[in-house]
């Protein structure tokens, strides 16, 4: 099972829930949103330290900083999810690793002109964090699927 939230609030509002799935020993995976990489931990809006506080009741806590780790770190996360005591898995994924490269690049404004030397400072600072954030993207097919017993249900008598 799988579930995805907006970040803020989403992620700590499934606390209840991911405690039960630890207790249960249920596999999920928790895609949990979180502010753009260039805004972590500088004061942007709905920025909270998710991994302290989802961290202690899941099997792994991974925050992905780059574009080409997402879906390794996704289906490391099923699998871990998976394996040995099944339990919950979560996995902070930035909102500007789920937008394409231009509009990201857009939103960072490593297009503009002017500012003088700020201005070309800055500009080659976002530029930078752009090219990291992209750069190995889309070179990385996923695994295939790996080969395992899949849970089943229990099956209904009458």
């Amino acid at each position: 099972m799988a579930a995805v939230t907006p970040r803020g609030r989403g992620s700590p509002n499934t606390l209840t829930a991911i405690k039960n799935a630890q207790l249960a020993q249920s596999p999920v995976v928790l895609l949990g949103g979180a502010a753009a990489t260039l805004l972590k931990g500088r004061g942007a809006l709905q920025d909270i330290d998710q991994m302290a506080l989802i961290g202690p009741h899941v099997k792994d806590a991974v925050a992905v900083t780059a574009v080409r780790d997402l879906a390794p770190a996704v289906e490391r996360a099923f699998e871990t999810a998976r394996s040995g005591v099944p339990g919950p898995v979560f996995v902070e994924c930035p909102v500007d690793l789920l937008y394409d490269e231009a509009l990201v690049r857009q939103w960072y404004g490593a297009s503009a002109k002017g500012g003088g030397l700020a201005g070309r400072a800055l500009r080659f600072y976002l530029q930078r964090h752009a090219n990291q954030l992209f750069r190995g993207a889309g070179r990385t097919p996923p695994a295939p699927p790996a080969a395992g017993s899949r849970p089943r249900g229990r099956s209904a008598r009458r």
